[in-house]
């Protein structure tokens, strides 16, 4: 990975308008300032947008003080192709913004991947972590010893992600399930053999019940046979006599049916012989019912013409009584007006009081009226200065918010000043001396004291404003009640005056009305309605008069005409009488002749039954016997069924056991090949793992680490230092087997001695040598395509000719990368560098420049 050209905005100390760093014409450059400018910021913006990680402990550190968010564009080149990653990080907590994208041939991008497998995706192309970035290409502030002191194991996981061996795990993996799933199919073999070997005792039982029950069934096939002739033989002799049965049956029921017809025959013949002798007793009495017919024709006659006498006189009833009606109607209406003018005479008597009312209302309201003056006006101007105060409380409220924040703000600054004795800034990452420490401490209680202050002052501000504004708002509510007020006084004069227009305009009828009320009084009293009504039911009265003797002469002959009520049922009667003595004799001869030929069958039937009956009587005994046979033969049946059921089961079981013989030859086949997979995949599980043949990679790669550690050492300390890795060493037991491991064994002139024993001088030369070892190797033996090498420290701890030889011994290494990058602030060390890259910062925050 060759970094090409780096943007940063509101990143760490760097602010907004930062020009890019261009990197792609560099291969050894220094990163140079004053401590607290943002040297090693521009390296954390590199692992931040390739990692998503920094040296800060938070993610919000990474964003300027104040800014609400920062973002850094990197373009690499890897292999042939250039990439561009951007990544975006806002304070509101939302996640950050990463993109990776490529460059195509006509100089425009293709987006590869956004968001959270942006950092798969980087690594994956890079084929390192921002740990083994760590370990191998940037020795960061702090970190420079992370493989020197790291642990054995650490050590040895840092040379397998280096050396790729994770793949090896992979295979570990594998074949540990793969082991796993053959001892999973063996012991399920075994428990299925062991099933199989208990069913199979039963075997030679199953072949023997089968003989057995063979045998039964052939017995009880041949007894079947013999029920099935005696149920046959029984069923013909029931059928015979059941036949029989049934003719006695049909005989008896022809021969009730021959009976009961013959009875029909008498009862009819003896009913026709009474009706025949009734009508001729009504024929004697002819000459009665003509002379009665005669009298009651006379007697119609004369009924007659007294009804239309009586239907006279009720029409003029009727007429009298609808002319009654009609005068009772006109004086009803003439009571009825006379009520009505007398009422609207009254009503208009008291609508004169009330006119007086309406006059004294009207002038009560349009004095309180001018009593109130212009209410709106008074309300808009009340409104206009509560919209002052409010505004005014409005504003201090917004400035006694800003005056709390910027106490929240000293109070955390003074909290950090106060809590800490770090000789660098905690906010702004300068350098702080106790004294300017002690003044910002003075400085931040003062201006906390001065906002504590000035925030009591805006209370009291405040609070007088919203005083004056609730006082102008009950004043402008006091107005909106007056002006609904006077607005009901107007709607009631109003009403007062249009109530006394409208009474005055219903008083003008007054006269007219109680003339018309003396009017009708004197039609009442004198009589003087419906006059032609009155003389017709004068004249009425004296012919009714002759009417009503008519009617008494109607009521005497309906009282003899109901003597001949029944005459016309006796002309009926004699009339029904003639026609039975004309037709019912024949009739009667024709019943008595079939009630003869009726009795001479029924003579003939009886014997014909008692025949039929005699044949059946053995029925119930032979029902019997055929219910035994067929019983005795549906046991045998059921029987059998149960035998050829039983050999049908012993057969299934048989050829089931015969199954599970032949299935478990192949299970036993599925255990051996089982137990060869465990076997086997044990093996590789162990050559796969850490102790197997990621241990022999490891132990070939550490010479070619060894050596190129010792040869940039030599160059760095002219010989006098060198490495050796160490991976066994002896157990604490001499029983025990060598313990391995992975030791960094150190010497020099005095011999050999413990990492930490050295100086920091000599343990940063060994650190240096390590890590660029470790890169050089990852570019070989890793293929990781990383061509970068970052110092960040170290320098300050050697002296004149160390720092020299640690300067020769990058010189001489650089063509093998394509970008060296060394922050210092050491003068006598930033001429050795082609490239420098100066470091400064002001208020708009940290800038560098090209030298």
């Amino acid at each position: 990975m060759i970094p090409l050209k780096l943007q940063l905005e509101n990143f760490m100390s760097y602010g907004k308008g930062v020009p890019p760093l261009p990197l792609s014409d560099m291969r050894l450059a220094c990163l140079s300032g004053d401590n607290g400018n943002g040297k090693s910021a521009i390296l954390d913006a590199i692992t931040w947008v390739l990692f998503g990680e920094t040296r800060a402990p938070r993610e919000d550190d990474v964003i300027r003080l104040g800014a609400p968010s920062c973002s850094v564009m990197l373009d690499f080149q890897l292999g042939e192709t250039k990439y561009r990653v951007t990544k975006r990080r806002d304070r509101k907590g939302t996640s950050p913004i990463w993109s990776l994208a490529a460059w195509q041939d006509d100089d425009t991008l293709r987006n590869i991947s956004d968001g959270r497998e942006t950092k798969g995706k980087l690594e994956g192309l890079l084929r390192l972590n921002y740990e083994m970035f760590l370990a191998t290409a940037y020795l960061a502030q702090g970190r420079a010893d992370i493989f020197a002191r790291a642990k054995p194991t650490e050590r040895k996981q840092i040379v397998a992600d280096i050396l790729d061996l994770s793949r090896y795990d992979e295979l570990e993996k594998r074949a540990r399930e793969t082991q796993r799933e053959a001892r999973e199919r063996r012991s399920a073999a075994e428990s299925q053999l062991t099933l199989i070997d208990e069913e199979l005792q039963d075997k030679d039982r199953i072949d023997a019940e089968l003989e057995s029950a063979e045998a039964l069934l052939a017995d009880a096939a041949a007894q079947l046979t013999q029920l099935q002739l005696a149920r046959d033989s029984a069923h013909l002799a029931f059928e015979e006599c059941q036949n029989n049965a049934n003719l006695a049956r049909d005989w008896d029921e022809k021969l009730r049916e021959l009976e009961q017809d013959h009875a029909i025959a008498l009862r009819d013949s003896e009913a026709l012989r009474k009706r025949i002798a009734a009508a001729e007793a009504i024929l004697t009495r002819r000459p009665e019912i003509e002379k009665q017919e005669r009298e009651a024709a006379a007697l119609e006659q004369r009924l007659n013409v007294l009804q239309s006498q009586v239907d006279e006189a009720t029409a003029l009833y009727r007429e009298r009584e609808q002319l009654t009606e009609q005068i009772q109607r006109a004086r009803t209406e003439l009571d009825r007006e006379l009520y009505r003018v007398t009422r609207e005479v009254q009503d208009l008597h008291e609508e004169a009081k009330e006119l007086e009312r309406y006059e004294a209302e009207r002038s009560t309201t349009e004095a309180e009226i001018a009593s109130y003056g212009d209410p709106e006006a008074k309300r808009r101007d009340a409104e206009a200065e509560r919209a002052k105060a409010d505004e005014a409380f409005t504003e201090l409220k917004a400035q006694r918010n800003t005056a709390k924040a910027e106490q929240e703000r000293l109070e955390k600054r003074l909290s950090a000043l106060t809590g800490s004795d770090s000789s660098q800034c905690e906010f702004c990452g300068q350098p702080l001396t106790p004294k300017a420490r002690q003044a910002a401490i003075v400085e931040a209680e003062t201006a906390l004291e001065a906002n504590g202050e000035y925030q009591a002052q805006l209370g009291a501000q405040g609070r007088d404003a919203k005083r004056l504004a609730d006082e102008w708002r009950a004043f402008s509510e006091q107005a909106l009640t007056d002006s609904r007020t006077v607005a009901q006084l107007v709607n009631r004069n109003a009403h007062a005056q249009q109530e006394a227009l409208r009474i005055r305009t219903r008083l003008e009828q007054l006269p007219n009305r109680e003339r018309q009320r003396e009017k009708l009084s004197q039609q009442l009293e004198s009589g003087e309605f419906a006059r032609d009504a009155q003389e017709r039911v004068m004249a009425l009265a004296a012919h009714l008069e002759k009417l009503e003797r008519s009617q008494e002469e109607l009521r005497a002959l309906r009282q003899q005409a109901s003597t001949y009520r029944e005459l016309p049922h006796e002309r009926a009667r004699l009339t029904q009488a003639e026609g039975i003595l004309l037709e019912e004799p024949v009739r009667l001869s024709e019943l008595e002749t079939r009630a003869q030929s009726l009795a001479t069958k029924i003579e003939k039937a009886r014997p014909r039954v008692e025949e039929m009956r005699q044949r059946a009587a053995n029925l119930p005994l032979l029902r019997q016997s055929l219910t035994e046979a067929e019983g005795a033969l549906r046991y045998q049946n059921d029987a059998t069924n149960q035998a050829h059921t039983r050999i049908g089961r012993l057969k299934a079981e048989r050829d089931r056991l015969q199954a599970r013989l032949t299935e478990r030859t192949k299970i036993e086949s599925d255990r051996v090949a089982a137990s060869r997979d465990e076997l086997l995949y044990a093996e590789l599980t162990a050559a796969f793992g850490k102790k197997g043949v990621q241990a022999l990679i490891i132990e070939n790669a550490l010479p070619e680490i060894q050596e190129e550690t010792n040869r940039l050492l030599g160059r760095m300390t002219s010989g006098a230092m060198r490495v050796t890795f160490e991976t066994h060493r002896e157990a604490r037991t001499k029983s025990a087997s060598p313990i391995e491991t992975l030791d960094i064994i150190i010497e020099d002139d005095l011999g050999t001695r413990a990492y930490e024993m050295y100086s920091g001088g000599e343990a940063f030369r060994v650190n240096l040598a390590l890590r660029v070892a470790l890169s050089k190797m990852l570019a070989r033996r890793a293929g990781a395509p990383l061509q970068t090498l970052i110092l960040d420290e170290g320098f300050g701890t050697q002296d004149p000719r160390g720092r020299e030889a640690i300067a020769d011994a990058l010189e001489a290494i650089a063509e093998e990368f394509e970008l060296i990058l060394v922050i210092t602030h050491i003068e006598e060390l930033k001429d050795r560098f082609p490239t420098r890259i100066e470091i400064t910062k002001g208020p708009d925050g940290s800038r560098f420049s090209l030298n």
